[in-house]
């Protein structure tokens, strides 16, 4: 069976992970966002978030500038963050694993890379149009977008993806729709001169702890099929509920810039007794 994409869901494109997650955890804040446009107030960074996200760049820095010196980039990412003098020794723990991380890749890319113009594919933005074809990444006809943080060709026709997490091991299931998308990006918008993919693996790498969780080889016939018609049911979905406007408290309420106009925020901090119980009372829904 063949999935069609829905008028609703071509409505609100193009789409990302975090986009489509967003109208299906709380469509009020969906439309605030991409309909009404409202520029919202962003909550202020924790010291954990910071932290995460200067060890996040300084992985990838490593990784576009491996003969940088680890230091001079953990420096530039404390001045980057503003890290207090806390947060900087906390950086400092992920120093090693992210050394023995990039030594890994290294080995890995010279016993299995691909002989392309660039063997590690960091950053890479990828854009998919209704038909599935590759497209610009700001193109506003197109569908569905998304940005690996590395993505390595091999020698057998393999596209590795993996996903930089600034934690220890967590659950892959909480990761699967987005490793799943980058399955599609990769098959359907990635296109490197003289390399046919013929499999994507996804991953996640913990950076605190070191761990690469993978997902099984997925065969480009598989992805065509299977989760093609996986992405059109998700991204339909969202597209339905991106027509509601419904208020829906959960964990997402820490990172919305909407909360003070939100009726169901408001109701559930005086339930809970204040803003440590912000995920106390929750609503999400989840595919």
């Amino acid at each position: 069976m063949s999935f069609k994409l829905t008028a609703d869901c071509m409505r609100y494109a193009p789409w990302s992970n975090s986009k489509a997650k967003m109208a299906l955890n709380c469509p009020w804040q969906f439309r605030k966002k991409y309909v009404e446009r409202v520029k919202g107030v962003e909550p202020p960074a924790t010291s954990r978030r910071k932290v995460g996200l200067a060890a996040h760049e300084t992985v990838e820095a490593m990784l576009k500038r491996p003969d940088v010196p680890i230091d001079n980039i953990l420096r530039i990412q404390e001045g980057k963050h503003d890290l207090t003098s806390a947060e900087t020794d906390e950086l400092r723990l992920y120093k090693s694993q992210i050394l023995e991380f990039g030594e890994r890749i290294r080995k890995f890319v010279a016993a299995k890379g691909a002989e392309t113009k660039s063997p590690l594919l960091v950053e890479l933005r990828m854009a998919i149009t209704p038909d599935f074809e590759p497209c610009e990444f700001f193109n506003n006809d197109g569908l569905f977008r998304g940005v690996i943080d590395l993505g390595i060709p091999t020698h057998g026709g393999n596209l590795v993806v993996i996903d930089h997490k600034a934690r220890a091991k967590g659950r892959m299931e909480w990761y699967l729709e987005q490793l799943r998308g980058y399955q599609i990006l990769g098959v359907y918008g990635l296109k490197v001169p003289d390399f046919n993919i013929l499999a994507v693996q996804p991953a996640v790498h913990y950076i605190l702890d070191g761990t690469i969780d993978w997902i099984p080889v997925m065969m480009r016939r598989e992805i065509s099929i299977r989760m093609r018609n996986w992405l059109i049911e998700f991204l339909n979905k969202a597209g339905a509920f991106g027509n509601k406007n419904d208020q829906w408290t959960g964990k997402h309420c820490d990172w919305c810039g909407y909360t003070e106009a939100c009726e169901a925020f408001t109701a559930m901090q005086t339930s809970s007794g204040g803003s440590d119980g912000k995920a106390a009372a929750t609503t999400e829904v989840n595919i």
